[in-house]
């Protein structure tokens, strides 16, 4: 079974995972990226121009463990008064499995924008 996870982002994003490892990288971002690193469990990706995407990443997923997985994707944004958006699919045997959207709050005076989601991933 193969396992892949697609991501793209205009601000400054984060994935981890809990009972999975990242493994061959299919394609990096290049495009409008102020940072982009990765480790055997996180990647980070920021935007250049928080305004406009990154150009998509793509990145093998590992199972460790059954049953037990566990994505956690967070977005925020350091430009003041806009947002950071988030978008990424875990594609399972060609199948997209999960495909999510979302925005951090807007940036200003008040507040924390960080917006984080955790998605519960079973045996691939």
């Amino acid at each position: 079974m193969s396992a892949q996870l697609n991501y793209i982002t205009s601000g400054r994003m984060e994935i981890t995972l809990e009972g999975m490892k990242f493994g061959k990288h299919f394609k990096d971002p290049q495009q409008n990226v102020k940072h982009f690193g990765t480790n055997g469990s996180k990647i980070e990706l920021e935007s250049a121009d928080q305004g406009n995407f990154t150009e998509w990443g793509s990145i093998e997923l590992i199972d460790l463990t059954q049953w037990t997985g566990k994505i956690t994707v967070s977005i925020d944004c350091d430009k003041w008064a806009f947002f950071g958006t988030a978008q990424f699919q875990l594609v399972i045997n060609g199948q997209i499995i999960l495909n999510d959207n979302f925005q951090s709050g807007v940036k200003g005076p008040l507040g924390n924008p960080k917006m984080v989601k955790q998605y519960a991933i079973g045996n691939f």
